[in-house]
């Protein structure tokens, strides 16, 4: 029996020695691979997607019906937008974005009508019907697809009320509102149609017109003459409008020979021809036996004076800093004002002329991004002269800063460390905030050239490079922040040291079990979980234990079943994936992910929850070291 002892610590110290290199092995391939980003977990207690609230979607709905039963269109479209932004979970949005769909519809198309009827309205006032009827025509199918619409629009509105729970009589209402609206612009259109029709019975009346001078200053004034006649007679005693660019300035009365004259001041306009033209709308017994008829149309040409500004910015524009803008305001004639108007960064100054010159100091806002943006200034109408403007583009760039990292090669997990760095300024000193996040940390320091954040890398963090971000801000605001990115590898010790122990023990165990009568691997597991205290643990004392538990347990499970857990995965989800390859250590794994996921998301973690877990990990270890064995 003695004879075999040293034959039998020989074969266990094999083991070892094998088994370690075996785990040292993989533990270097883990360390340099590619790092897998942070695991996503989800509070499996999450409520379901919820319906947005009645009382909020009624407002909704109701303010987009009251805005399009109004006419107004613009409104409407706005308040369809917020609709369609309003959450609305996923297995609702068809009823949802179907009634949407419905309602933009039927604006669309009452907004098509009314232009439609406005235009055609305009030409039978000018005696034009037969211009207007095709107008007509395709107003009348927009008017038959809108009540299509609507017909669907009451469907739809009764399925979207009852699936959010929604006042049905109030969207019923405004559906035959919305009904009555179409019936009114049916009725327009038919009494557009009956003018036409009145019309081709009346006699036709012509109009002719002229103006002098054909140049003149803006603000002036012109003589218009003209005649309006029949085929048979002149007609006098007649009024006829004399509209400039569309607008009635003036009325003027025929006389026996059906001629009319007038002397028509002009306001300040800026542009350099104006269209002048008569029209004559019959009222009384006129209206009953003549059309409406409009003259030609002559063009006046118009003489002003158009100042020409010039500004320039010295000096580039930093947030926090001023700038100068100089400039100048130049005509051929002496300016009558002696003032001009600036616009900048989203407020306005009035600055003074000297001699036609301006210059003024503009401060930059702190908060403003970089970027191009438009500096205006503006010099108001008066009289002959034209209102005149320039615009500077005003580029904000903030100053760069050079920084450096001398970040360390290798972390120890459980041992601290430090991010080095250093800042260089272009002429002047400052303080920044230096803000590092590394393997879910924030760390924060101040510095005005160099720094060193320390770095603390706790032992649930697996062996891997992990990513760090650096952000530099300033405290002055015309300096840029930077953002500083890379990669740090970690090493955890427990990657080596407990697979290290783990497989000693169980070696040691072999050689001697059966020879001092001691109990083997199972038996002893059970000894230790038979000692181990009972009592509730609370998330304040045991979070961490227990979260490490779990990533132990993955390590070995993923080993074991060769799934790893992909960064997308939640708890639940890797727990599905390796549930059908541990047969029966399935439950086990289960409980200790339950009591994993509790340890986050709940108050407290019962003792049964934790001796559960503590046994199924046990048994994972065993499990394992049978594998490698």
């Amino acid at each position: 029996m003695k004879a075999h002892k040293p034959i039998e610590k020989a074969f266990a110290v094999l083991i070892i020695l094998i088994v370690v290199a075996g785990l040292l092995a993989y533990s270097l391939i883990q360390l340099w691979a590619p790092l897998k980003p942070m695991v996503r977990h989800v509070n499996p207690a999450s409520e379901a997607e919820q319906p947005p609230l009645p009382n909020f979607l009624a407002l909704l709905v109701t303010n987009v019906f009251d805005s399009l039963i109004g006419g107004n269109y613009t409104a409407t479209a706005e308040g369809l937008k917020t609709l369609g932004a309003a959450y609305i979970p996923e297995r609702y949005r068809f009823i949802a974005g179907r009634f949407t769909q419905l309602l933009n519809e039927a604006s669309n198309l009452l907004n098509d009508t009314e232009n439609l009827l406005d235009k055609a309205e305009a030409l039978i006032a000018l005696g034009r019907g037969e211009e207007a009827k095709p107008l007509l025509n395709e107003a009348s199918a927009k008017l038959a697809s809108a009540n299509s619409t609507c017909v669907e629009l009451k469907s739809a509105c009764m399925e979207l009320a009852k699936t959010f729970s929604l006042p049905t009589g109030e969207l019923n209402r405004r559906v035959d509102e919305l009904g009555r609206v179409i019936a009114e612009l049916y009725g327009r259109l038919l009494r557009l149609l009956e003018m036409i029709e009145k019309q081709t019975t009346l006699e036709d009346s012509y109009l002719t017109v002229d103006a002098e001078p054909k140049t003149v200053w803006t603000g002036g004034s012109i003589e218009v003459s003209g005649r309006l006649y029949t085929a048979k007679d002149a007609l006098n005693g007649r009024s006829v409008q004399i509209c400039v660019d569309g607008a009635e300035l003036a009325q003027a009365v025929t006389d026996d020979e059906g001629e009319f004259h007038a002397k028509v001041s002009l306001p300040y306009i800026y542009k350099p021809t104006i269209l002048v033209q008569a029209r004559y709308m019959p009222k009384g017994l006129d209206s009953e036996a003549y059309k409406p008829s409009a003259s030609n149309i002559v063009e006046v040409s118009l003489l002003y004076v158009k100042p020409a500004i010039k500004a320039e910015t010295v000096r580039e524009a930093l947030p926090g800093k001023t700038f100068i803008l100089n400039g100048s305001v130049e005509a051929e004639r002496p300016l009558p004002y002696s003032a001009v108007k600036v616009s900048w960064a989203g407020s306005s100054l009035t600055l003074s002329l000297e001699d036609g010159r301006f210059m003024a100091t503009l401060h930059t806002p702190e908060d403003i991004p970089d970027g191009q943006y438009s500096l205006k200034v503006e010099a108001p109408a008066w009289k002959i002269f034209a209102p005149a403007e320039a615009t500077v583009q005003v580029t904000v760039q903030r100053l760069p800063l050079n920084v450096t990292l001398q970040p360390p090669i290798v972390i120890f997990a459980g041992f601290p460390s430090n991010l080095n760095g250093k800042i260089v300024y272009s002429h002047e000193g400052f303080n920044v905030t230096v803000r590092a996040v590394f393997a879910g940390q924030a760390y924060t320091a101040y510095s005005s050239g160099e720094f060193s954040v320390g770095l603390a890398v706790p032992l649930t963090v697996f062996s891997g490079y992990q990513d760090y971000e650096v952000y530099v801000s300033p405290d002055l605001p015309w300096y840029r922040s930077v953002a500083l990115k890379g990669t740090i590898l970690v090493v955890n010790p427990f990657t080596i040291l407990v697979p290290f122990g783990l497989v000693s023990a169980l070696a040691l165990k072999l050689s001697r079990g059966k020879k001092t009568g001691e109990a083997g691997p199972e038996e002893g597991f059970q000894r230790q979980e038979a000692q181990a205290p009972v009592k509730a643990y609370s998330v304040a004392s045991e979070l961490e234990w227990l979260i490490d538990m779990y990533w132990q347990a993955v390590v070995i499970v993923s080993r074991l079943t060769g799934v790893e857990m992909k960064p997308s995965m939640t708890m639940r989800e890797y727990l599905d994936a390796v549930g059908p390859r541990l047969g029966s250590f399935r439950n086990g794994f289960e409980a200790l992910t339950v009591a994993a996921e509790k340890a986050i998301y709940s108050p407290a973690v019962s003792a049964e929850e934790v001796e559960s877990a503590r046994k199924a990990l046990e048994q994972l270890k065993v499990a394992h070291v049978e594998v490698q064995l």
